[in-house]
């Protein structure tokens, strides 16, 4: 098990994640997010894509929702779910998720730069690296714990952020 000290951002912790999976040789990672939306029996089906080797990232989409989610964040998914298609050329659903799996191709050679909005970074990254995408429909539960971190200043951080993505190298 890997930790942080102190609290740095979900982006650091799946940096950290991720990093620690390819230094361990490992075969596939799972990222899931710790608010108690997702659940993990989930697991399996985001990870099967990997195992049959159709993908080498896939994206848990939350197509079924237990709850209703706020006017303004379905509308600024819908406004990122089109930013991120047009920066990936894939069909994305769902590029907001907080169930996400990856290949060992992808951990080999992922860059995640920012602390902030790491699934769209990481879909950016990996289709500038011209790796396989996929989707799994999951369901999605309200928050349980913490709070979220989007607030009016999102959308400034997140351009900024994919910005500086789409043109890193390793």
């Amino acid at each position: 098990m890997v930790h942080h000290e102190s609290p740095r951002g979900l982006g650091a912790a799946t940096r950290t994640g991720l990093l620690h999976a390819w230094a361990e040789r490992c075969d596939a990672a799972v990222k899931l997010d710790a608010d108690g939306q997702y659940d993990p029996e989930d697991i399996p089906r985001v990870v099967a894509p990997l195992i049959r080797d159709e993908a080498d990232l896939v994206w848990g989409v939350r197509s079924v929702y237990r709850y209703r989610m706020p006017f303004v964040r379905r509308v600024g998914n819908r406004v990122f779910r089109d930013v991120m298609r047009a920066l990936t050329r894939w069909p994305l659903s769902d590029p907001q998720t907080g169930l996400m799996a990856f290949s060992r191709r992808f951990l080999d050679g992922f860059t995640l730069m920012a602390d902030y909005n790491p699934p769209q970074a990481l879909l950016v990254d990996a289709a500038r690296r011209r790796l396989r995408y996929a989707e799994v429909p999951i369901a999605v539960e309200a928050r349980t714990t913490g709070r979220s971190f989007v607030s009016w200043r999102y959308p400034f951080l997140v351009v900024t952020n994919l910005a500086r993505q789409r043109f890193a190298t390793r």
